[in-house]
């Protein structure tokens, strides 16, 4: 009878794929530790690494904007815009989360007296923040406190974000008390196109963000002028991003995975498992699931730099945001993919004939569209 993966097996693997953000890179390089104890060098230079990198990731983490209330991240696809804001929304989403359970719990024992003395604005207050508190507490288990995001976004916990629509800037949607917004490819709903067109709610809704909600902002945008100027001038900075690098990667078990890889893909191309699907099930989820892992080894290293925002100077600040390889949240890094137009239409692209384009090609055939 051949082989197969219980269902415990792949629970068991979905299971490492979410764990706590450095986990599996401390199980490994324990085990790294173990193995080469003969040679004591290799160990103590991968130890002193792990230690470095996973302090650097704590402080930043307790404060990634310091006293700065809305950022953009800015830079080209694929340098972690979007992997380094979900970081930063998570964190912050959790010391605000913290912030309006202290302030519920001490202003629940003052409200009497509030209530005595007559103290309107102060009763007002605190309302909003009980039925902000009650919002997010009676929703714990299932929604991440105090996230709000363009894109979903899942914890360590399996919680999911709040979801962030254009009616939220069109004041349609009132938001809780102290939500972090997170809104990916801001340009997209809040571009620069609409400056001089979006309306009195949505401009408001910016410019007042701290007495509406005391709201906190991060946007992503490739470049910093793709936001509209109501969005820019309430920003702190922007945040320039440069490409990512994957440091303390897993490279002994890496290439192990890649031989392996490599000789069933030749196997497999000779029809080796033609008579064995089953087998060969079994050794593709095997694969499958041991790159996943690997990919959660490691922390991601990502170079930064603070830029001036819409009359904001700041002082140049540049250092290197330190993540987990996994980072701690998930999302799908192809989440936009609905919106291609013609994502449904049948592939039928033709190849050229010769290294000279044919005389009867032109290149401003779709001229009125492209520019429409």
């Amino acid at each position: 009878m051949a082989r197969q993966h219980s269902e415990r097996w792949f629970s068991k693997q979905e299971r490492l794929l979410t764990n706590e953000p450095m986990k599996n890179t401390r199980k490994y390089y324990c085990h790294i530790l173990q193995f080469f104890k003969f040679a004591f060098i290799i160990p103590t230079v991968r130890a002193l690494q792990y230690v470095r990198y996973a302090n650097i990731f704590r402080e930043q983490s307790t404060d990634y904007l310091g006293s700065s209330r809305a950022v953009t991240l800015t830079g080209a696809p694929g340098v972690g815009k979007t992997f380094s804001s979900i970081n930063f929304a998570i964190s912050l989403a959790e010391t605000r989360w913290s912030q309006l359970q202290s302030d519920y719990i001490l202003q629940s024992g003052m409200i009497d007296r509030w209530i005595q003395d007559g103290e309107i604005d102060k009763i007002i207050s605190y309302r909003a923040i009980e039925e902000s508190y009650l919002f997010y507490k009676s929703r714990e288990e299932v929604g991440i406190p105090c996230l709000v995001s363009s894109i979903p976004i899942k914890d360590q916990y399996g919680r999911f974000s709040y979801t962030l629509t254009p009616e939220v800037p069109l004041q349609l949607v009132r938001l809780p008390e102290y939500t972090v917004i997170f809104n990916d490819e801001s340009g997209l709903t809040q571009g620069a196109n609409t400056s001089k067109t979006a309306g009195s709610n949505v401009r408001d809704f910016y410019r007042f963000n701290r007495h509406f909600g005391d709201f906190m902002f991060i946007n992503t945008e490739q470049g910093s002028d793709q936001n509209a100027k109501y969005m820019r001038i309430v920003t702190d900075h922007n945040i320039r991003l440069r490409r990512q690098e994957w440091v303390m990667k897993p490279e002994v078990a890496l290439w192990r995975l890649e031989k392996a890889k490599a000789k069933f893909f030749k196997r497999r191309g000779k029809g080796k498992y033609a008579n064995r699907p089953e087998r060969e099930q079994y050794i593709i989820e095997k694969l499958y699931y041991r790159e996943m892992y690997l990919r959660t080894i490691g922390f991601r290293a990502i170079p930064y730099r603070y830029e001036q925002s819409e009359g904001n100077i700041v002082d140049g600040e540049h250092g290197v945001y330190i993540f987990p390889a996994g980072g701690i949240g998930q999302y799908d890094s192809r989440t936009y993919r609905n919106l291609y137009k013609c994502k449904d239409e049948t592939i039928d692209i033709d190849i050229y004939r010769s290294l000279i384009v044919e005389e009867n090609a032109d290149p401003h055939k779709f001229d009125d569209q492209i520019a429409s």
